[in-house]
């Protein structure tokens, strides 16, 4: 593993866009998303990712070049609800994969927080978090509102 200048930050607003075409193609390419017809899934998905993206428990931390901080190497997208986290997406570019961005960007995700970790989805990342986090649970139903929101 070679060497690889990063920094991390929450992202801004001037991000939006690339994770949004990136989650949305990157999701896409996971598992039985690939048998939803593509106009539905496109809408569908974009529209559910548009609304929990923009909630107050939503958090997107980014791997970004020091010098140049508009260039985006990863993010890790989670919940944080308390007492537990749910890690919803971690994706790294392909030219920034090998230099231990998925590790660096679980452990931005969780610095300090003792609570329950569950991931949602189940993608190429999932053995990254399993090795380094000890007692993640795979929970894909947390499409479900929380309590006190109307559907």
């Amino acid at each position: 593993m070679s060497s690889l200048p990063v920094a991390y930050r929450y992202a801004q607003p001037a991000d939006t866009s690339f994770f949004m075409n990136s989650y949305l193609k990157s999701f896409r390419e996971a598992g039985i998303n690939k048998a939803i017809n593509t106009h539905e899934y496109y809408t569908l998905q974009g529209e559910w990712v548009n609304t929990q993206f923009v909630a107050p428990y939503s958090h997107l931390i980014l791997a970004v070049n020091p010098e140049t901080p508009d260039q985006i190497y990863a993010y890790i997208w989670y919940f944080d609800l308390g007492d537990h986290r749910f890690i919803n997406w971690l994706y790294v570019k392909q030219p920034f994969r090998k230099f231990g961005l998925a590790r660096n960007l679980i452990e931005q995700a969780l610095l300090g927080f003792e609570g329950s970790i569950y991931y949602t989805h189940f993608n190429a990342n999932v053995p990254k978090l399993k090795n380094n986090v000890k007692h993640c649970k795979y929970v894909p139903f947390y499409y479900l509102n929380r309590p006190g929101e109307s559907k």
